[in-house]
C-alpha cells in the first residue's frame, strides 16, 4: 500500500511512502522523506531536502543532492552521483562512474587534436589525490608524463633556446652542455 503523509506529497507503488512535504515517491518500496525530495525506482530513497534519487536502490541523503543510477549514492550535501554503484564522498562533489570505470567529461580538455596540423597547445586534465579534476594547458615545448606504475608526474620544458628544464635539473645547451641538477650542482 502506498502512503503519502507529507503535505501535497505523492506516493505510487507497493509499500511506497512519501513523508516529506511536496515529496514524490514512485516504485515498489521507494521512500521520499525529505521536503521537496523525489525518489523514483524500486527501493530508492531520498531523505535530503530537495534531493533526487533516480534508479533502483539509489539513495540521496544529502540536502540538494542527486543520485542517478542503480545503487548510486549521494550522501553529502550538494553532491551528485551518476552511474551504477557510484557514491559521493564529500559535499559539492560530482562523482561519475565507479573507480574501475573510464569516464569522459566534455569541455575539460582543449579541443586541439594531438594529431592535428601544427598544434600550438593541448589541454590536459589531471586528478589530484581526492579525485578533483584540474584543467591545464600544455603549450609548445612542455612534456607531461605520468609513470603508470608509481603515479609520479614528470614534467619537462624545452624553451627552444637550448634550455631544457626537467625533474632532474636544468640543462643549458651552449655548445658545452651545462647541466644543473636538482641539488644545485653544476656540471659541464
Amino acid at each position: 500500500m502506498a502512503k503519502a503523509t507529507g503535505d501535497d506529497s505523492v506516493a505510487l507503488g507497493v509499500n511506497t511512502s512519501s513523508a516529506g512535504d511536496k515529496a514524490i515517491a514512485v516504485g515498489a518500496r521507494s521512500q521520499s522523506t525529505g521536503d521537496r525530495a523525489i525518489a523514483i525506482g524500486d527501493l530508492s530513497a531520498s531523505s535530503g531536502e530537495q534531493s533526487v534519487a533516480l534508479g533502483s536502490s539509489s539513495t540521496a541523503q544529502g540536502n540538494y543532492s542527486a543520485a542517478i543510477g542503480f545503487k548510486a549514492t549521494a550522501d553529502e550535501a550538494s553532491s551528485v552521483a551518476i552511474g551504477p554503484n557510484t557514491a559521493t564522498t564529500r559535499s559539492g562533489q560530482i562523482a561519475l562512474g565507479s573507480a574501475s570505470t573510464q569516464v569522459t567529461v566534455a569541455n575539460l580538455a582543449n579541443t586541439t587534436s594531438v594529431s592535428g596540423q601544427n598544434p600550438s597547445s593541448f589541454g590536459a586534465v589531471m586528478a589530484n589525490g581526492d579525485g578533483t579534476l584540474i584543467r591545464s594547458g600544455i603549450g609548445n615545448g612542455l612534456q607531461v608524463e605520468v609513470d603508470q606504475s608509481t603515479g609520479d608526474l614528470n614534467l619537462s620544458v624545452n624553451t627552444g633556446d637550448g634550455i631544457t628544464i626537467g625533474d632532474g635539473g636544468v640543462e643549458i645547451n651552449t655548445g658545452n652542455n651545462i647541466f644543473i641538477n636538482s641539488s644545485g650542482a653544476l656540471s659541464a
